[in-house]
């Protein structure tokens, strides 16, 4: 999932640089995509400590439960994404980060692997604050075996 994530060049931009223009920016061509996992892309439910630093942040929930097959113990129910953008890289000239974040993720999920064997079903997205400088937006996708 990350790599996916990391090889949208439209989601890595709005990750990367904080400008409100950041489509228009060049990734510099020796760039090291993985190095925003764990400053700015999380494989995990985490909340960093992001009070002095102002970025954008994509979080995520993995859910499982036990699979009714003889095949197979557990399987995947759920996923869930956060996003959390500080409240100064909200307004872009594209509409709002937040939701221009969670519609490359959703754009994201048709490539990747792990999802081409389950229909990923839109549960809700919704607003969060994280804090009074941190406010976000969650996509939840239920994992449905083929």
């Amino acid at each position: 999932m990350l790599k996916e994530l990391l090889d949208n060049d439209r989601l890595f931009k709005a990750l990367y640089f904080d400008v409100p223009n950041f489509l228009d920016k060049t990734i510099p061509s020796d760039m090291d995509r993985t190095s925003l996992i764990y400053k700015r892309i999380w494989p995990y439910r985490f909340i960093p400590d992001i009070q002095d630093e102002a970025k954008s942040l994509i979080t995520t929930e993995w859910s499982y439960k036990l699979s009714s097959r003889a095949d197979e113990l557990i399987k995947l129910s759920t996923v869930r994404f956060f996003v959390i953008v500080h409240k100064d890289l909200v307004s872009v000239d594209y509409g709002l980060r937040t939701d221009f974040i969670i519609n490359e993720i959703n754009e994201c999920r048709k490539s990747v692997e792990l999802f081409r064997s389950f229909e990923c079903r839109f549960v809700n997205c919704e607003d969060f604050i994280a804090d009074s400088m941190w406010p976000g937006t969650f996509l939840t996708l239920n994992a449905l075996k083929l």
